[in-house]
């Protein structure tokens, strides 16, 4: 992973700058609440759990009083950022695309870390059409998710004996001797043979000044009179000195008072086996020389300082141009000038921890706040902590005087950000929905609602089409609705889902015939992930509220079901009310009665093509044509012709019951599953 290039982001943000000015504004006030630390924003080393308790939040106690009674050399100070966290969580500089990136692919092709660790929400960072993410640096990283920026950002996280090292304060350096050892375990366990070579295999060298002995020879010849050469030697020559790169950082951490093992975590964490161009010295690159280019070669950046770009190219050249301004020419001036810009651009900014480094959160330096950072992985200071911990541990220096600075905001939940875990495909988005062969006008997979489609009331049912941009997407649809007795009622559909390739490309096709009821079918068409996230989409079906004459259970047939309905009504044992009611008054007088069920039972015994329905009370305004007079007075008449179904004077319980039976017996080759008694019961919408 490459160190952060600060210029690139072109961060005026103008909203986070007034935040951070504010926040040091009130981080005095942040700081008087705790009276014995008024003096700074950082307490004084605390060396007993009832200090620890005094200076940190009770979310903070478990952690450290476990690490304190383990290790009781170890200080920790409490540094009040001045910062609230929901400010923090809420201002989008810490989730700006960029700032905090998550490694993507293991060499296996597996990804490093569930999915809920990259982002889907921060513009940029994911393409929903194309169902992946946008990669970064070279192709394999990915912008962090929120929610693990905020895991990884929440302190109370790390209070274990090995990653409290990501708050180590690197501006406090080890005896050399305890420190060699340290360092000489972070470069034996990178793996490879680079890292543990000779100096002189390395060409790994310091020059030092030291006094020539030809020139005391050459004055002891003056003093004698025995010097006979012409000329007069230098008093000091050049002597090359030739170190492991453990002997070399120790010495050159030491010389800056840096912590001499989190200066070799960082290497490591840049350089990993030792194999990249940039410490090469063999990779040619072109730089300008008075105006002209010219192509040079033999420079080295171990720190990736300046190395940043959108192709390894381009890292590779930006972070050998810096070395090149540098004058890091040898191995030796690449480690000492790295640690020295590093010294001086970070731990001079109190960045003195690997989190520090990570997050900068110190309001006293608000034109910084957030964007002020050395890596843009967010798990560096993780990684670099494990390194860390187990060098100490392997140089039997974990007892050492070590102290720990841990960052506290205002305002923080009773308990630590949870860590993501939830896994698999995120994308939820549909890329279009259909109603029958039409599509919604308007669609589009960010918006949720759309107006109302109307249809007539002989539409019964609605194929809904929805297409998903991801293959692992399902669709389940809830249609609400008002019943006769005006209270809300649901249908619920699992969408089919079907694989649609076209032009090689793969999209889920999921499709639900919906029943459609009167008034409005008020649909939620519900998108969910593999992971889980889900996306509703509401839309409104009107279907018209005239009934449809026969079809009295509102199944989209005419059956022997309508049958029953009828029959139950006509004897008592139910009611039919409603669109119901007016579905079976087929003979139009107002009642349902035994003319209707003698009009139902002749159209399903095939006596009549179409419902035949009788109004008993034709209109009275004059005929406007000779075509248009009655022929008769049979046709005037309240009665039906003797064309029309045949209707009884008079019925009875028995009549109802004979005719019915009647009726199923003639239809039961045409049905295929006859109608139970409990299904004549229930109550008609």
């Amino acid at each position: 992973m490459k160190q952060f290039d600060s210029k690139n982001m072109k961060k005026t943000r103008w909203a986070a700058l007034f935040a951070g000015i504010m926040a040091a504004v009130l981080a005095s006030t942040s700081t008087l609440q705790h009276v014995s630390f008024a003096a700074s924003s950082k307490t004084d080393p605390l060396t007993e759990t009832d200090e620890i308790h005094a200076a940190f939040p009770e979310s903070y106690w478990e952690g450290l009083d476990a690490l304190k009674k383990a290790h009781p050399n170890w200080k920790f100070v409490a540094f009040y950022t001045g910062l609230d966290w929901e400010d923090v969580m809420g201002i989008d500089a810490e989730s700006e695309p960029l700032t905090n990136l998550v490694e993507a692919f293991r060499s296996n092709g597996k990804m490093y870390y569930p999915t809920s660790w990259y982002s889907t929400s921060i513009p940029g960072a994911y393409n929903w059409v194309a169902n992946s993410w946008t990669p970064y640096d070279s192709g394999n990283w990915y912008q962090a998710s929120i929610e693990a920026i905020e895991y990884c950002m929440d302190p109370r996280n790390f209070l274990t004996e090995m990653q409290i090292f990501q708050f180590l304060d690197s501006s406090s350096p080890l005896d050399e001797e305890t420190a060699l050892a340290a360092v000489s375990n972070v470069f034996s366990t990178i793996g490879g043979s680079h890292w543990t070579q000779s100096g002189e295999m390395l060409d790994l060298y310091y020059m030092e000044e030291v006094p020539n002995p030809e020139y005391q020879e050459y004055l002891d010849g003056i003093e004698a009179g025995t010097w006979t050469i012409t000329y007069v030697p230098d008093e000091t020559i050049e002597q090359r000195h030739y170190l492991t790169y453990a002997e070399a950082v120790t010495k050159i951490a030491t010389e800056l008072g840096l912590n001499q093992v989190t200066i070799a975590s960082r290497i490591r964490q840049e350089q990993g086996l030792g194999t990249s161009s940039l410490i090469s010295g063999t990779q040619e690159f072109t730089v300008t020389v008075e105006g002209e280019p010219q192509t040079v070669s033999g420079y080295y950046n171990y720190f990736n300082i300046g190395a940043s770009g959108s192709s390894r190219e381009e890292i590779t050249r930006n972070g050998l141009t810096e070395a090149y301004k540098g004058g890091w020419d040898t191995r030796y001036k690449a480690l000492a000038g790295g640690a020295e810009k590093y010294s001086s651009k970070f731990i001079k900014y109190g960045q003195t921890t690997l989190y520090f480094q990570k997050f900068f959160v110190d309001s006293s330096y608000p034109q910084y706040l957030y964007w002020k950072q050395y890596m843009q992985n967010l798990n560096a200071p993780q990684s670099e902590a494990k390194t860390a911990y187990n060098s100490f541990l392997s140089a039997d220096a974990l007892d050492s005087d070590l102290t720990f600075i841990i960052p506290i905001y205002s305002n923080m939940p009773e308990t630590a950000a949870e860590k993501p875990t939830k896994d698999g495909n995120p994308n939820y988005k549909l890329a279009s929905i259909s109603v029958g062969s039409e599509m919604v006008e308007g669609f589009d997979m960010d918006t949720a609602d759309y107006e109302t489609i109307s249809f007539d009331n002989e539409v019964l049912t609605a194929l809904i089409t929805a297409r998903s941009y991801a293959t692992t997407t399902r669709v389940k649809i809830i249609n609400r609705y008002l019943d006769e007795n005006e209270e809300e009622q649901e249908d619920s559909y699992d969408a089919e889902y079907t694989l649609l390739v076209t032009e090689d490309v793969s999209r889920g096709n999921h499709t639900a015939d919906i029943r459609l009821h009167f008034g409005n079918n008020n649909l939620s068409i519900i998108s969910t992930a593999e992971n889980g996230d889900s996306f509703t989409y509401h839309l409104t079906i009107f279907r018209d509220t005239e009934a449809v004459y026969g079809d009295i259970n509102d199944d989209g047939e005419w059956n022997i079901y309508d049958i029953v309905y009828m029959q139950s009504h006509l004897l008592g044992k139910n009611t039919l009310t409603g669109k119901a009611f007016e579905a079976a008054d087929l003979y139009m007088d107002g009642e349902i009665n035994i003319y209707d069920l003698v009009i139902l039972q002749s159209y399903l015994l095939g006596k009549s093509e179409t419902i035949q329905v009788i109004n008993p009370n034709p209109p009275t305004e004059e005929p406007t044509s000779e075509s248009e007079e009655p022929t008769s007075e049979t046709e005037s008449s309240e009665e039906p012709s003797e064309s029309s179904t045949e209707v009884p004077e008079e019925s009875s319980a028995e009549t109802i019951e004979e005719s019915t039976a009647e009726t199923m017996e003639e239809t039961s080759e045409s049905s295929t599953e006859e109608p139970t008694e409990s299904m004549a019961e229930t109550s008609v919408e």
